[in-house]
């Protein structure tokens, strides 16, 4: 079981090192630098890194540690649920991640060979946030964490909200239609934002008041965190990522900042399974 714990919130820690590697090469236009896939240049890795194709191998380097720990997560999870009885409910959750996992590599190769489409690259980035965020999950139920989303019934849309608002920032990123959706994208985007910080401090207002210091700063944080990054993005680069090349100074670091933040409000507002082990007698815990 302590095995499993470990290997978990690696899983979670690389996931997100994941999500932050694939923007900066989104925000500097690196997806294409090296053109084939999975190989680079015919190679498992280029012998020396330059430029842009320092992000892409970057990116694809990280991508492989998450798979390594992807497989030490299930073959942990596999010995501890033969061992202690655990789980019956985190193991349907384990295999999502296992199916997003697969996705997303497909979808790195589509973006590649296909010459990074829009609606592609838009998907690749909601989906790695989405994997990103069931790690956390994930971490959350085996860690002990509490389940519960983190307020009261009004605020049980948290978490599609959340989805939603990825998905906006991303396809506004990644306009599949010119001016018209990127500027409709980004005002979702936005009027989503501003409720959201609102719902998210009103929720971290809500654990202070039940004396939850930990989980109620931790919220009000996130939500004031992410929404000073994500004016600092639209401030340093207002325009489509096709537009702002080369990035300007300070756009790569805020935009995968942004995009870790958005990660990270999700895995911790969304609903963890809760984990179930046997004791010695056979009893069930939950």
């Amino acid at each position: 079981m302590r095995r499993l714990a470990v290997w978990v919130r690696a899983h979670a820690v690389a996931a997100l090192a994941l999500v932050a590697a694939g923007s900066l090469v989104n925000s500097h236009q690196a997806a294409l630098s090296v053109p084939d896939w999975p190989l680079s240049y015919g190679r498992l890795l280029l012998p020396v890194w330059s430029g842009n194709t320092a992000w892409e191998q970057t990116h694809r380097l990280t991508a492989a540690l998450v798979v390594v720990i992807h497989i030490a997560v299930l073959l942990s999870l596999r010995r501890a649920r033969r061992e202690e009885g655990v789980a019956v409910r985190i193991r349907p959750f384990a295999r999502l991640t296992t199916v997003l996992l697969v996705v997303q590599i497909l979808l790195g190769g589509a973006v590649v060979l296909l010459l990074n489409p829009p609606w592609i690259g838009a998907l690749h980035v909601v989906l790695a946030q989405l994997f990103a965020a069931a790690s956390v999950v994930l971490a959350r139920a085996v860690g002990g964490a509490p389940t519960g989303a983190p307020s009261s019934r009004l605020l049980t849309a948290l978490p599609w909200l959340l989805v939603l608002q990825i998905a906006l920032g991303a396809v506004s990123r990644h306009p599949p239609a010119g001016k018209g959706a990127f500027i409709a994208t980004l005002l979702g985007h936005a009027v989503v934002g501003l409720v959201l910080v609102g719902l998210l401090i009103a929720a971290g207002v809500g654990r202070l008041r039940r004396g939850e210091r930990r989980r109620g700063w931790a919220l009000v944080g996130l939500a004031v965190g992410q929404l000073l990054v994500g004016l600092a993005v639209f401030f340093i680069a207002p325009e489509p990522l096709a537009e702002t090349w080369p990035p300007p100074a300070g756009f790569p670091a805020f935009h995968a900042a942004h995009h870790l933040l958005a990660a990270l409000l999700l895995g911790t507002v969304a609903k963890a399974p809760r984990l179930r082990r046997r004791e010695r007698g056979g009893r069930g815990l939950v």
